[in-house]
């Protein structure tokens, strides 16, 4: 059996995939195993990964709204939006991609993958480490909220995320069924 998991958010964000550990005890093992969208000497991927089936994949950057594009660094854009951060991906590697989503005023998936092979009746754990793009003290702009559903049911639910220029890790865990 397949899980599916979606997010869907409103707003204007950054996501890196995690690791990070969220709970103690044991889980499952790593199904996501890159745990992150990998890295490279080009500043923008130039092919469309597929990860967000409600966004339009681009390489003009910035992202207009309802677009997406996987970079390692912000800074070195030509252009970036007035009222946004300048930063780069939050992980150790200073090649790391992170993805940048720029939504639209609709709820929308921009990340969706499919698991197969899981073990049944096993724990896991699914996170993000997200940052709102708009720079504290700007006003006018939609908090971003990111939901995560699994087999198209809501599993967990950020809130909005604060315009407070600090990445935070938000995921949960879930534990598959019997024949999953």
């Amino acid at each position: 059996m397949r899980l599916s998991l979606l997010c869907i958010f409103l707003g204007y964000a950054l996501i890196n995939k995690a690791q990070t550990s969220l709970c103690g005890g044991n889980l499952g093992d790593n199904i996501f195993t890159s745990g992150n969208f990998g890295s490279g000497i080009p500043n923008v991927v130039a092919t469309n990964p597929g990860y967000a089936p409600g966004f339009i994949y681009t390489t003009q950057v910035p992202p207009d709204d309802g677009e997406y594009t996987i970079t390692n660094d912000i800074r070195d854009w030509p252009f970036v939006y007035p009222t946004w951060l300048r930063i780069g991906d939050n992980d150790v590697d200073p090649d790391g991609y992170m993805m940048v989503v720029n939504a639209t005023f609709s709820p929308g998936i921009f990340y969706e993958l499919i698991i197969d092979n899981l073990c049944e009746n096993t724990r896991y754990e699914f996170s993000a480490d997200v940052i709102n793009l708009i720079e504290n003290g700007t006003t006018g702009h939609i908090l971003p909220n990111v939901s995560f559903l699994i087999d198209d049911v809501l599993s967990y639910s950020s809130g909005q995320i604060p315009q407070d220029e600090v990445w935070h890790t938000y995921g949960f865990t879930f534990t598959t069924v019997p024949g999953q």
